[in-house]
């Protein structure tokens, strides 16, 4: 189980988009080492916004390139 927290947001970038600013809140659990849920709100903090946005997600990993790039032939640490 974990817990991550953001603060995203976007400068103004004309006069008819302002700017805009979020808090991000979400809990993570990892089913197994390769398969993650994941779920959360976002919550207004300045612009034009809706005020409370909830999300999940899934992520699930499909290969390890990380230990493929270490076991290439010729890489040096």
């Amino acid at each position: 189980m974990g817990y991550t927290g953001e603060i995203a947001g976007f400068s103004r970038q004309n006069a008819t988009t302002p700017a805009t600013m979020t808090l991000l809140n979400a809990a993570t659990y990892n089913m197994s080492p390769r398969l993650v849920l994941d779920g959360g709100a976002y919550i207004a903090a300045y612009g034009q916004l809706p005020r409370f946005t909830v999300f999940a997600g899934v992520t699930y990993s499909i290969a390890n390139l990380y230990d493929f790039a270490f076991d290439t032939p010729g890489f040096e640490d």
